[in-house]
């Protein structure tokens, strides 16, 4: 049946606010005309339907004009987040590691383009403090990140036809060859490694996993540490995720 005219409107504009909350996410702090010209509409179009979000605190306006994801978003964020039960079952081999390497621990979830951290454990002395739970961290330029493209063929290809890859630091990885290279090592190792990529200063190695739809990574993060720690690292985060997955039968994959 072919939709009405108003159910069409409505979803016109609900797929307009989902692209609104899209944009906000990645570039906080857009005023009006730069979201108008983001999201290709006019500017009394988008001024409706940011009204609309903010009335509903799913974005709040700085008095500077800038305009900022609400706090509606976090409280959805936080229930969803809680849903996720790996997070639980993974604590008894986040917090060892933590404690064993005082590094911070990540638990990430693909989704969208970017790994979403579901879970952190920090040691006693916090070492990654650019990372928090609901944070959305790139594919190319993080080792949860290349972990997960080495898993997911769909993902990296994804990427591939994507737009051109950021640089967030002058070791980020943005030539799209480079990093299938980078991938295919990946595949070999079975973890990936990252250095300055995403933080100049930070490094990481990071294993990834899919539990039936749901693609996840493992990580640890802290400062740069040399190869043979870090290889180290790798092959144990690989060897501790296998005996965790073993009950899942095949229900679970790993890189």
């Amino acid at each position: 049946m072919t939709p009405s005219p108003r159910t069409r409107y409505e979803l016109s504009s609900l797929e307009r606010a989902l692209d609104l909350l899209g944009v906000l996410s990645s570039q906080p702090g857009m005023r009006l005309t730069q979201l108008s010209e983001s999201l290709d509409a006019h500017q009394t179009t988008v001024l409706r339907c940011l009204r609309v979000l903010e009335r509903h605190e799913f974005v709040r306006r700085s008095g500077h004009g800038g305009y900022y994801l609400g706090s509606r978003i976090m409280e959805l964020g936080q229930a969803s987040l809680a849903s996720i039960d790996i997070t639980q079952e993974l604590r008894s081999l986040t917090v060892p590691l933590s404690r064993q390497f005082a590094a911070t621990v990540h638990v990430g979830m693909v989704s969208g383009g970017s790994v979403t951290i579901i879970d952190k454990v920090d040691p006693l002395e916090t070492v990654v403090r650019y990372s928090t739970l609901g944070s959305r961290m790139p594919l190319h330029a993080t080792a949860a990140g290349k972990a997960a493209l080495a898993l997911d063929p769909a993902e990296l290809e994804r990427v591939k036809v994507g737009p051109p890859l950021l640089a967030y630091t002058p070791s980020t990885i943005v030539d799209i060859n480079q990093l299938c290279d980078e991938i295919d090592r990946v595949r070999r190792t079975h973890f990936a490694i990252e250095r300055n990529e995403f933080h100049v200063g930070f490094g990481c190695v990071a294993v990834a996993f899919r539990i039936a739809d749901d693609l996840y990574s493992l990580s640890v993060s802290g400062s740069i540490v040399d190869n043979a720690t870090v290889t180290a690292r790798g092959e144990l985060l690989r060897g501790l995720l296998a005996d965790f997955l073993a009950p899942y039968g095949g229900a679970a994959i790993q890189l």
